[in-house]
């Protein structure tokens, strides 16, 4: 498959309809570069965060700003902003990731913290395998790794000018 170039990509805030699609989309990518190594409880606390019902509950709530990004009809990409300032889901595609995708989702949800008010810096808790994505955004580790319920993260900020 060819590779589809970011211009035929649209952008658009999520709906509630949008829930099975983005966990879909998560979960698979969760199963094939995330929870390999996690305990059984940290398999089951990760797949259960981004359940059909997990995320409409997260659309339904003013805490979170989604966005996907679509092709030919289908989301291939979303970003969600909590509280204007924590990055908590970026996630791609696998065959659309390579063209840019990453970037424009964050910078999407990153420039809409901004309008809304946000004048401080982003938080992300990133998996082991996305550190390097968000060291290319301009994040930095915040110490070492965390573990939750049996879930690896990585803490990192991205430090905005004053």
């Amino acid at each position: 498959m060819t590779k589809p170039h970011l211009v035929e990509i649209t952008y658009r805030d999520a709906h509630p309809g949008d829930g099975a699609a983005i966990s879909q989309l998560i979960s698979t990518l969760a199963k094939d570069f995330i929870v390999g190594a996690f305990p059984e409880e940290g398999k089951r606390a990760m797949l259960g965060a981004v359940s059909e019902e997990a995320i409409a509950g997260y659309l339904a709530e003013e805490e979170f700003d989604y966005q996907v990004a679509e092709h030919e009809g289908d989301i291939v990409g979303v970003v969600a902003i909590r509280g204007l300032s924590h990055l908590y889901h970026l996630f791609v595609k696998e065959s659309y990731q390579g063209i840019g995708l990453s970037r424009a989702l964050w910078d999407l949800g990153r420039n809409r913290s901004i309008k809304r008010g946000h004048q401080g810096n982003f938080t992300v808790n990133s998996s082991t395998n996305s550190q390097h994505v968000y060291i290319s955004f301009g994040f930095t580790p915040d110490g070492e790794a965390d573990v939750r319920n049996g879930v690896t993260s990585h803490p990192m900020t991205l430090h905005q000018p004053t």
